[in-house]
């Protein structure tokens, strides 16, 4: 098993329990060993399982993919870029990202939304080397249900539908 790091901060089941009005996970293109993503297909960043190279729109389809990409360095821009792509190929795309407003891949995320909802509050990750994450989080919604995600999250962020 490998060691935990920054890049392995798992969702906790309070986030996923919020989500669980949108339906079942079908992709979970950045899962870890400790993840508790209950993803019909997950990629783990193993040889011939990388979230970025692979075709998320071959593998999920018109349904739900659920990303939670690695925050360390240099990481966010190409994951971002990938959230994007996808989403503009017809997958719909719900994205837990921290809240670096000013950046601009978070600018490359927000563009293009249909939702985003400000988390209330720190998000006490799991696993990782840190576990809670000392920053703001956000979910990024891509897709035809931003009411139903408005409303999923009405209790746990400040969701702002986007025109």
């Amino acid at each position: 098993m490998r060691e935990r790091t920054k890049n392995d901060l798992g969702t906790p089941a309070v986030v996923l329990n919020a989500l669980r009005p949108l339906g079942p996970i079908r992709l979970d293109p950045c899962s870890n060993p400790w993840s508790i993503v209950d993803a019909e297909v997950r990629l783990d960043g193993s040889p011939g399982r990388c979230g970025l190279a692979a075709d998320w729109h071959r593998l999920a389809g018109p349904q739900l993919v659920y990303v939670n990409p690695p925050y360390g360095t240099g990481h966010m821009p190409r994951w971002a870029e990938k959230i994007v792509l996808e989403a503009g190929r017809g997958c719909e795309v719900v994205a837990l990202v921290k809240g670096d407003h000013s950046t601009q891949w978070w600018q490359a995320l927000r563009r293009p939304a249909r939702a985003i909802g400000y988390w209330n509050g720190r998000i006490a990750f799991l696993g990782g080397a840190f576990g809670c994450g000392e920053f703001a989080s956000s979910l990024v919604y891509y897709g035809r249900r931003a009411r139903l995600f408005a409303r999923a999250l009405e209790d746990h962020a400040d969701v702002r539908l986007m025109p």
